[in-house]
């Protein structure tokens, strides 16, 4: 069908060296919130297609929605701060109350992502949060895709894959 949803997942590996954003000085939660959109437009299966905080009621929309962001963990000595970026991807697909394969394709496609997303750290591909922050790690924060909503007149279901990144900044 051209969306990707028929895809089998791979395997999950996000552990990996210290990556280093490349680029511009200290940046708000706005700059911050750029940047991972503009990174996830990197996955393949989007086509460059991602809002941020906007979905509608149609098939193939897709979504980042800030969850909870510059959350402090912990600051150490020197002044730097250990802070996390939560977001999901939300996607709204066509849905099935039968016995075909309609919900398993779109389930595989949000494995699809969450591979892609623990995947992006270990391969050096971070969003770019300034100089002063360096991206310790990205992980996706469950194993499959939570079906948040169905919407059975329309035949169609909203799906949501939350991510995480965790990173120091210098403060």
């Amino acid at each position: 069908s051209g969306t990707g949803l028929t895809q089998q997942p791979t395997g999950r590996s996000w552990h990996g060296p210290r990556r280093r954003t490349s680029g511009g000085d200290s940046m708000g939660m706005h700059g911050k919130t750029e940047a991972v959109v503009e990174w996830l437009r990197t996955y393949p299966e989007l086509d460059g297609y991602l809002k941020l905080n906007a979905t509608e009621l149609t098939a193939g929309e897709r979504t980042v929605n800030t969850v909870y962001n510059d959350a402090k963990v912990r600051e150490f000595i020197d002044g730097t701060v250990e802070r996390q970026f939560t977001f999901a991807l939300v996607m709204v697909c066509d849905w099935s109350s039968g016995f075909d394969t309609v919900n398993a394709e779109a389930e595989a496609w949000g494995e699809l992502w969450l591979d892609w997303c623990d995947a992006q750290f270990k391969a050096g591909n971070v969003p770019d949060f300034g100089d002063k922050c360096t991206i310790r790690a990205i992980e996706s924060l469950q194993n499959i895709p939570s079906l948040a909503a169905t919407y059975q007149e329309e035949h169609l279901a909203r799906y949501m894959f939350q991510a995480r990144i965790t990173y120091w900044e210098k403060e």
